[in-house]
């Protein structure tokens, strides 16, 4: 038993926890398995993650123009190309459309 505890957990994450969280997606109709699902420490390393899965030649990310300026940094660092919009300004449709990644904050 101890020997468990002296260990670094799964890369993932806590099992029992994805599992308890894909319990909950199921609720709202999202089916998963704990393998698909990955709990982190922080919201930096989540944002660093889709920075590296979006990554290509036209990374273009849209963002509110006043946002988390570590975000920006991190999508910078994937050589992204920054596009801001203004919070309540509604965007065009046709630019809705052609969006890859929206990066947003809730506004309190």
């Amino acid at each position: 038993m101890l020997q468990k505890f002296l260990q670094y957990g799964e890369s993932a994450g806590d099992r029992e926890s994805r599992e308890l969280i894909c319990a909950q997606l199921s609720k709202e109709g999202f089916i998963c398995g704990a393998e698909r699902v990955l709990v982190l420490p922080g919201s930096q390393q989540g944002i660093e993650l889709v920075g590296k899965f979006f990554r290509d030649d036209s990374f273009a990310v849209t963002v509110e123009a006043r946002t988390y300026l570590a975000a920006l940094r991190v999508f910078k660092l994937f050589a992204a190309d920054l596009r801001p919009f203004d919070q309540g300004v509604k965007p065009a449709a046709k630019a809705v459309k052609s969006l890859r990644l929206l990066y947003i904050i809730p506004t309190f």
